[in-house]
């Protein structure tokens, strides 16, 4: 039987907030965009990680693969 580690505990949200450049309000919008790119990209994967876009999204923010550029693309 195997057991899912949750990956949510990974996201340090101070850290996120820094990396995204803006208030937290920007931050939510990064993530929720990002989050959406996922999830259409990946629409028939079974992958965790496209599964939960939303948490895989604030660990690429968070880790910097999401940069503060993003955020002017989506605007």
């Amino acid at each position: 039987m195997s057991t899912k580690v949750s990956r949510g505990s990974q996201i340090d949200m101070e850290k996120v907030i820094r990396q995204s450049g803006h208030g937290r309000f920007d931050m939510i919008i990064q993530a929720s965009q990002r989050a959406r790119e996922i999830k259409q990209q990946n629409r028939h994967s079974t992958r965790d990680e496209h599964i939960h876009g939303t948490v895989t999204a604030l660990l690429e923010i968070q880790s910097g693969k999401v940069d503060q550029d993003y955020a002017i693309k989506i605007k």
